[in-house]
């Protein structure tokens, strides 16, 4: 990312050198000129069957050429002879 550039120091420090060392280097991140490609699903998410108190797992493999996000409202529905509740929640994908 663009924003990553910038000069980068290091000091060196040693009981064996009397000297100090410092060290810098500019990195210089540019922008990709080509056009981004737009979001896709290489692999998509698929629908689980399992066994009493078994766990679920769900994948997906995603491309496209810039940093994406997942947004949306997800549900789980569970349901006995007794009655029914269902959860909702979101799902946050931290950049950093």
């Amino acid at each position: 990312f663009p924003g990553d550039s910038g000069v980068f120091s290091a000091l060196l420090k040693s009981k064996s050198i009397s000297n100090e060392q410092l060290s810098s280097c500019s990195v210089i991140i540019q922008a990709r000129d080509k056009e981004p490609l737009d979001p896709g699903f290489v692999q998509f998410p698929q629908s689980i069957s399992l066994e009493k108190g078994g766990k679920a797992k769900f994948n997906c493999k995603i491309s496209g050429s810039t940093r994406m996000t997942d947004q949306g409202q997800y549900s789980v529905i569970i349901s006995n002879d007794k009655g029914q509740i269902t959860a909702a929640y979101s799902l946050h994908v931290d950049q950093s």
